[in-house]
């Protein structure tokens, strides 16, 4: 994770992990873990890494799929 050096408030000691928590209907589920230096470093932490995610993800062309329903019958009015 190049991203932990990017980060100051990153507790540069303790060595990140990813790992794949769920397959679902269009996607795989991942969970990051990191350390920040303490308790109120942890928010900022979240959002830069999850800024540098969709960051890497638009550079190499991965998109997040979004829920997508298709009805296919007959709509029926209150009339």
């Amino acid at each position: 994770l190049a991203v932990r050096k990017k980060l100051n408030e990153v507790d540069k000691s303790f060595e990140p992990t990813v790992r794949v928590s769920d397959f679902l209907d269009s996607s795989i589920e991942l969970r990051v873990t990191m350390k920040a230096r303490d308790y109120q470093s942890t928010f900022p932490v979240e959002s830069e890494l999850r800024k540098e995610i969709i960051k890497e993800f638009r550079k190499n062309k991965i998109e997040i799929p979004y829920p997508r329903r298709v009805y296919s019958g007959e709509l029926k009015t209150g009339k």
